[in-house]
């Protein structure tokens, strides 16, 4: 199961950097809304990053200035590596969401949503390029595979 999430990240990794570059260029009006979207991408991330870890969590919507991106990024990437090489995967993490509600998950659980998380926001943004003539990447897992 490491093998798979680690794959998983890897790909969930190179995808948000490739649409980092895509994103920073663009100064349209439409912009400023795929900033908040991305934001939250790696908010959640490291929110979930913080739950396993018991540290200290951004805000769901907490916005980033762009240039922050790939250094967040990065910093996501690095701390959920460690969290699938070191921690034992089925272990169950007790947590409080943002609205107060106490719930439970083990971290394999944790890991599969934050990776779809991410991926349907992307497409969101994706979505949002393509409705504005603008070619973006291709996100998709097999073709990244191949």
């Amino acid at each position: 199961m490491r093998e798979f999430f680690i794959d998983v990240f890897n790909y969930q990794h190179e995808m948000n950097l490739k649409l980092i570059d895509q994103l920073i260029p663009i100064e349209a009006d439409f912009a400023e809304n795929l900033y908040q979207l991305f934001s939250h991408i790696l908010n959640a991330q490291q929110i979930w990053n913080s739950r396993i870890n018991s540290t200290t969590a951004f805000q769901v919507n907490q916005a980033h200035p762009k240039t922050e991106f790939i250094t967040l990024e990065k910093s996501n990437y690095n701390t959920s590596l460690s969290i699938i090489q070191e921690r034992d995967l089925a272990e169950t993490i007790h947590y409080q969401t943002s609205k107060g509600l106490q719930f439970k998950n083990r971290i394999s659980e944790i890991l599969y949503h934050t990776s779809n998380h991410s991926t349907h926001h992307r497409a969101q943004i994706i979505a949002v390029l393509r409705q504005n003539n603008i070619s973006p990447i291709v996100s998709d897992y097999i073709f990244w595979k191949r």
